[in-house]
């Protein structure tokens, strides 16, 4: 019983924190992207014609 409780709460733990890391990585990549790319037009104007970024 105590070995199933055990493992009951390792997996709880581990699902925890792989929701906390892809909460995580998805709002870094939202900043990131946000703070890289500020042109007008964004991510439209690369989809229209590919620039390359000086």
């Amino acid at each position: 019983m105590n070995l199933l409780d055990l493992l009951f709460l390792h997996a709880a733990y581990m699902a925890g924190i792989f929701t906390v890391a892809i909460l995580g990585a998805a709002l870094v990549i939202r900043a990131q992207s946000d703070r890289v790319q500020p042109t007008a037009g964004g991510i439209h104007n690369h989809a229209e014609r590919p620039q390359r970024i000086r």
